[in-house]
């Protein structure tokens, strides 16, 4: 039993025709040939475009762990699933140098994907100082504050590895969004609020208050009744 698909020449266009060869009893020629009928009807409903984008805008694209790429799909109303998600959003392979992304799905939903894109790519990045030991704080737990700046000012967060510098030091944290959403996003991070619960042996409770505001930290405890 084999298939034989003849290789992509240079001038073949996506809407080419191919020839197919399948070899191998009635009974596989006959299944093979129904399930490539059904992929070649699938593809016909389907758009490929070819987006030119800068690739030091590919990173943001993706996000952490593939995170922001993959909400930008489902938003558009593409799959869950990142294997489907794979062929409908192609960047250029690692170490290729190349500013071409190829997208392939239903047109609504490629149309989706593109205009995010494009509108990603007119954005600006800015860098933020903020100490080493705050950087746990712009985080969360398990990415959850950093996941929530996101969301509410619609931009993507870059905070840097913890650990690389000494206690005290600055560390840029990379925020890219629209500009007056990055100044929000800056001021957030910069100013954060952290609210603290201490009880004693005999069970009176104090609430602390927290606040970072160009480098200054201040303290002032309130009795809880």
């Amino acid at each position: 039993m084999r298939i034989d698909v003849p290789p992509r020449t240079e001038d073949e266009k996506d809407d080419s025709i191919i020839r197919i060869r399948v070899d191998g009893t009635a009974e596989f020629v006959k299944k093979a040939v129904a399930e490539i009928g059904s992929l070649r009807d699938e593809v016909k409903g389907e758009k490929i475009q070819v987006l030119t984008i800068e690739q030091r805008h590919h990173k943001g694209l993706i996000g952490p762990n593939g995170r922001t790429l993959h909400k930008t799909i489902v938003e558009a109303g593409g799959p869950e699933d990142k294997s489907i998600q794979a062929r409908i959003v192609r960047f250029p392979r690692p170490g290729e140098e190349s500013d071409r992304i190829v997208l392939t799905g239903p047109p609504v939903v490629v149309d989706k994907i593109a205009e995010r894109f494009m509108e990603f790519a007119a954005r600006e990045m800015i860098e933020v100082d903020v100490p080493t030991d705050r950087l746990s704080r712009i985080i969360g737990t398990g990415g959850r504050k950093r996941m929530e700046l996101e969301a509410e000012f619609d931009v993507v967060i870059y905070v840097p590895q913890m650990g690389r510098g000494n206690h005290g030091s600055l560390e840029k944290v990379k925020i890219t969004g629209q500009p007056d959403q990055n100044q929000k996003a800056k001021k957030a991070i910069l100013v954060p609020s952290l609210n603290l619960m201490f009880v004693d042996v005999a069970g009176h409770c104090e609430k602390w208050r927290w606040s970072y505001n160009s480098g200054a930290e201040t303290t002032s405890p309130s009795s809880i009744e």
